[in-house]
């Protein structure tokens, strides 16, 4: 009885012979690395005891075998690339016992020619394949990483199409800060008397002068339709690079995507083996890039969401918000669209550092406008900044111009007082020295008018002192003008 027929590598040739359904014990069939021909014979159906079948690397071509179902309850390992078959491969239901946490020697159980590209115009179709190899000898599992954690994880959207996955995603994004600026009201709800900062605009509108998205804290309906223009650029950039990410192994656009196979199935050996060189090191040096670029980015951003809701509700507010929004939206889309980009594309560390590079190009594209901007309608940009920082003078509010005029005064005292020091210790020394030249009584009355002198202008020093302390007291209680008190302390000694 032969339970076995294992004869790989041995130069055979012609055809299967359809008396091979004589068999009926056999349980082993590998014909693999050879050079037989022309169709599988319908008659391999009969051995229903069969539970390896490994034929890759032959000649085999035309249609796979009607009832091929009949012998899949027993199949245990079907290993079909290398040919040029055609057709529909049945669900012998082995894909979908296996896991992402599967080892790749159980992945090796169901391969065949159902990758892209293929040198045939209908390749085989086999929707539970655990690998898929193309016309190059490249091959991918179903179970890779990047299919297991990024593409299957959506189930909700697994039917729609990528540009809507990708417009999900950007609205949940948009969303989330919409309810990270819930923060701020919780916070000072449960601690009311903990004292929240808020942040100026105008610095905010400094701080981003060389980005488009500064102009939507101007007055000008055009600046902002440019900054959200640019914003908009940009997530369709990474649109591109997100579509390229994606892997559907029977979409016939695959030729769209820049998806790498990583897998080498040998023409001797079953086991499939990966061709990256791809390593903890590329990935850290990755990690480092991105985070370099865009942290200031991230927090000015949290720092816009999370202080705006607590200022007044105005337009301009809202527009700080929106910058806030588009700040944080592209840097969080720009390291899941990199990360996921070189998942399926990155072959070597180098490859790695240069699509984070590329990438992060692409979040630049706001600042690369602005100097355009900045060049090519110069005066223009200028007008605008000019009309918004005149406009920031003109709206100050009234406590602060009190505070000034009260600093002010505060100075002329302090230089009145100075004056008076002065005056009293010029005539504290001629008394001295009258004192101790002679006893004349014309000289004694002289030194008796100076020490009244003396006496009279200390007085006026120390009403002095009392008026200015409590020009010091008034500022004190002023909360947004510390920094100018804490700039005017003096020595009365």
């Amino acid at each position: 009885v032969v339970t076995k027929l294992v004869l790989p590598d041995n130069g055979l040739s012609g055809k299967l012979s359809p008396s091979i359904s004589g068999l009926t014990s056999l349980r082993v069939l590998e014909l693999h690395d050879n050079d037989i021909r022309g169709e599988i014979p319908s008659e391999i159906i009969s051995l229903t005891n069969l539970y390896m079948l490994n034929l890759c690397y032959n000649g085999f071509r035309g249609e796979i075998p009607n009832g091929f179902e009949i012998i899949a309850k027993n199949l245990l390992g079907l290993v079909i690339h290398g040919n040029r078959l055609q057709g529909t491969i049945v669900d012998l239901d082995l894909a979908s016992e296996l896991t992402a946490d599967d080892s790749p020697d159980d992945w090796a159980r169901y391969i065949a020619d159902c990758g892209r590209p293929s040198d045939l115009v209908s390749p085989i179709s086999c929707p539970e394949c655990t690998i898929c190899c193309n016309s190059r000898g490249e091959c991918e599992s179903r179970f890779s990483e990047t299919q297991y954690v990024f593409l299957d994880y959506d189930d909700f959207l697994k039917n729609e199409t990528t540009f809507l996955r990708y417009s999900t995603w950007i609205t949940i994004s948009f969303a989330s800060t919409g309810l990270l600026s819930l923060i701020p009201f919780l916070i000072k709800k449960m601690c009311p008397h903990r004292q929240l900062q808020n942040v100026d605009a105008t610095s905010f509108h400094e701080t981003y002068r060389d980005s488009t998205y500064s102009l939507l804290l101007t007055d000008s309906p055009v600046g902002w339709i440019l900054a959200v223009a640019v914003g908009i650029m940009q997530l369709l950039t990474y649109y591109i690079f997100y579509g390229e990410s994606t892997l559907d192994l029977e979409d016939g656009n695959w030729y769209q995507s820049a998806w790498v196979y990583k897998l080498i199935c040998p023409r001797d050996d079953i086991e499939c083996k990966a061709s990256l060189k791809l390593d903890e090191l590329g990935w850290t040096v990755f990690g480092v890039l991105m985070a370099l670029h865009l942290a200031i980015d991230i927090w000015n951003g949290f720092k816009i969401i999370l202080t705006v809701p607590l200022m007044p509700w105005s337009w301009k507010n809202f527009r700080l918000f929106a910058m806030g929004s588009f700040l944080v939206t592209t840097s969080f889309v720009s390291v899941f669209v990199s990360v996921l980009f070189n998942i399926a594309s990155a072959t070597s560390n180098t490859v790695l550092i240069i699509n984070a590079v590329i990438l992060l190009f692409v979040n630049d594209i706001d600042e690369l406008a602005a100097k355009f901007l900045a060049t090519c309608a110069r005066k223009w940009i200028e007008k605008i900044y000019k009309i918004e920082t005149k406009k920031c003078d003109i709206d100050a509010p009234e406590e602060s111009k009190s505070q000034k005029t009260l600093s002010s005064e505060v100075r002329s005292s302090h230089e009145e007082v100075e004056s008076l020091k002065h005056q009293v210790k010029i005539l504290q020394r001629e008394f001295v020295k009258l004192r101790n030249g002679g006893g004349e009584t014309s000289e004694k009355r002289e030194v008796e008018k100076l020490g009244k002198l003396v006496r009279h202008l200390r007085k006026e020093n120390a009403q002095l002192k009392k008026e200015f302390r409590i020009l010091l007291n008034t500022l004190k209680n002023d909360e947004s003008s510390g920094s100018e008190v804490s700039d005017t302390v003096y020595n009365w000694d």
